[in-house]
């Protein structure tokens, strides 16, 4: 399969003075692969070559590249209607076996009287696949080179050639009299690709070239700009494409700082998912910032360098810079449909192993629920790993987007980048901020590490109480335990009672130390108030277990009064909530429920009901698992 960058060759005898040097070139610009055009129809390519010395460049090239460990394929122009399919085919599989390749690449659209049919398509297809087994081509690849849009272009019979293929590279060419807008129309040519042939790989093909053009009947010149190319290459890597490539190798040598660009360009595969693209305001390259410390301990603020942001063009997006609590930000309002403001923040991971990456929300300008930061080149993922983040949750603190395995030998692992697409979000003008991320270093050497849980306590009881193993400790007693299925549903959690009403008005403690992520009453999510009445919801830090899992666990305290905490603040073990009540409930009792995936993030009353296996999935026994990750004392 195809990897890296990489170009199209029309004319190969034209792309250098010579072989060496045409290799040279391509391994100074960090190319992965590079297809030459080695047939057209039913005829040999190069043409008009009395001499043979067009046919001898092509030969010392593809020998020169391979000796570089460049990829070579072959490409072809196949028509419609005449040529016959059969010879094409035939002339495509031997020029290949002669050259000793074994990648295929076949290019074709409808002309004008030269339209191919479904059937011709077929015929063409099987006859090269059968060529090519007669011939012995070990371990080949096909793919089609064709219109980016498959919607407009009807006529074309893209099944009757996909399905002898294993890959795609759609002509990615954002050709428009307004500059045209290349994210979306490779997001668009993904959506149509991966929806009709989910099974096959896509590597797009983008545009290194300029000229007149004629769209719609209407003229106009065109060039492809370098934000654009940045635009583009960052958004492939974004979807975690395994390469791609330029029309043509010609005419962005012509056309130098088109070349540049795309040379200068650090394009890795199979590091995102989602959109992260450099900025195409300032900066057309990534850098990468020596920030970690002998600690092992980095931080990228915002316009320092590791730091990239900008807009998309034609998008109307806008990034606004601000300072709060002494940290510089930006913000930008989300979109629900699209991208237009985006930032990326890009560490020096010298050192493997496992590191901590967190992101500081401001107070302000951070009102989103659907914040989707992306963690590229963890160790293991084929590509980023997605964590959403309610950033309206925080106020001037880091929130933890996980602990990861980094590869110091990946110059981008690590890598964090955020956009402002927001789909789903139900806030009203949500805004996306943009502020410093952190990485630290975890050193598993015993002990609790800096910012982790020392194990987890129980919410009720005196100090003394809490020091024993009893659980629940003291007079305490569970009177609805975990899983328990009452008039309200499966119990998601533990009511924690005393005998004779004692528990009235006594204290309720923080299990952990961690971050209040909400504190007040609770609601539903139809904005009706939940049954919790007023709780405190905490996010506490990562706890590691004695086999090196790491836990990040929310805790859960119902029906209380005189809440003690706000939002955002920060808590340790045993320090005190609030006071038991009986707020949204009859008799007085503490609710209490840990949850282990997030839920409680977002959704402070989330109440599965009647629904077992969403309880199962989103919380566990309180318990048990309080007894099981007993602090030392």
């Amino acid at each position: 399969m195809l990897k890296g960058k990489g170009y199209f060759i029309w004319k190969v005898e034209e792309s250098a003075p010579d072989a060496a040097i045409l290799a040279a070139r391509a391994m100074q610009a960090g190319l992965g692969h590079v297809l030459i055009k080695i047939a057209d129809g039913d005829g040999n390519y190069p043409l008009d070559d009395p001499d043979g010395s067009k046919e001898r460049f092509t030969r010392d090239a593809i020998q020169a590249l391979k000796s570089a460990g460049i990829l070579v394929w072959g490409w072809t122009f196949v028509y419609g209607g005449k040529p016959e399919p059969e010879p094409q085919a035939k002339k495509f599989a031997a020029r290949a076996a002669e050259l000793g390749l074994n990648g295929f690449c076949v290019s074709s659209v409808n002309l004008p009287g030269r339209k191919w049919s479904a059937a011709s398509a077929r015929r063409f297809m099987e006859t090269l696949v059968s060529e090519i087994k007669s011939l012995g081509i070990p371990e080949p690849t096909l793919a089609l080179s064709s219109s980016a849009s498959i919607t407009s272009n009807p006529d074309f019979p893209f099944d009757a050639f996909m399905e002898f293929c294993q890959m795609s590279i759609p002509q990615v060419y954002w050709i428009a009299k307004d500059g045209g807008d290349p994210v979306r129309l490779l997001q668009d040519t993904y959506q149509q690709y991966s929806s009709r042939y989910p099974t096959k790989a896509m590597v797009p093909s983008g545009a290194a070239f300029g000229g007149d053009q004629t769209v719609a009947g209407e003229k106009f010149f065109w060039e492809a700009r370098t934000d654009q190319i940045t635009m583009f290459l960052n958004q492939a890597m974004a979807m975690s494409f395994p390469a791609v490539n330029f029309w043509s190798w010609q005419s962005a040598w012509e056309k130098r700082h088109l070349w540049d660009t795309i040379a200068a360009y650090p394009f890795q595969a199979s590091v995102s998912t989602q959109p992260s693209p450099v900025s195409a305001t300032a900066t057309q390259t990534i850098s990468l910032a020596d920030t970690a410390d002998d600690d092992g301990v980095a931080v990228i603020n915002v316009g320092e360098p590791g730091y990239f942001e900008g807009v998309y063009d034609n998008t109307g997006g806008e990034l606004v810079s601000f300072v709060h609590e002494g940290n510089r930000c930006t913000w930008t309002n989300g979109d629900l449909t699209r991208s237009t403001a985006y930032a990326q923040w890009v560490p020096r991971i010298t050192k493997s192993g496992e590191y901590m990456i967190e992101a500081w929300i401001p107070g302000i300008n951070a009102t989103t629920r659907r914040a989707r930061y992306h963690v590229h080149g963890v160790v293991g993922q084929d590509s980023t790993v997605v964590v959403e983040l309610s950033q309206i949750n925080y106020s001037d603190e880091y929130a933890r987007l996980g602990i990861f395995q980094l590869d110091g030998n990946h110059q981008f692992s690590g890598m964090v980048s955020l956009n402002n697409l927001v789909k789903g979000d139900t806030t009203a003008n949500p805004q996306v901020a943009f502020g410093p991320v952190r990485w630290r270093r975890i050193e598993r050497t015993g002990g609790v590490q800096p910012g982790f849980a020392d194990g987890f306590d129980s919410p009720v009881g005196t100090e003394a109480e809490r020091r024993t193993s009893k659980m629940p400790p003291g007079d305490w007693y569970d009177a609805n335990p975990y899983l328990n299925l009452y008039e309200l549903g499966y119990h998601t959690g533990s009511d924690f009672n005393l005998p004779h009403d004692k528990d009235r008005g006594a204290p309720a403690y923080a299990i952990a130390d961690g971050t209040v992520t909400y504190s007040g009453q609770a609601f539903n999510r139809d904005g009706r108030p939940s049954g919790f009445g007023t709780l405190v919801v905490i996010r506490h830090d990562p706890y590691m277990t004695p086999d090196g899992q790491i836990i990040n666990a929310y805790s859960r305290y119902g029906h209380m009064k005189d809440l003690v905490v706000s939002k955002g603040d920060r808590v340790r073990r045993g320090d005190k909530v609030g006071t038991i009540w009986n707020h949204g409930t009859r008799a007085h009792h503490l609710h209490f429920d840990i949850s282990l995936t997030g839920i409680l993030q977002t959704q402070e009353g989330h109440w599965p009901g009647s629904k077992r296996h969403e309880v199962e999935k989103h919380y566990v026994d309180p318990i048990q698992f309080i007894k099981k990750y007993r602090p030392p004392f």
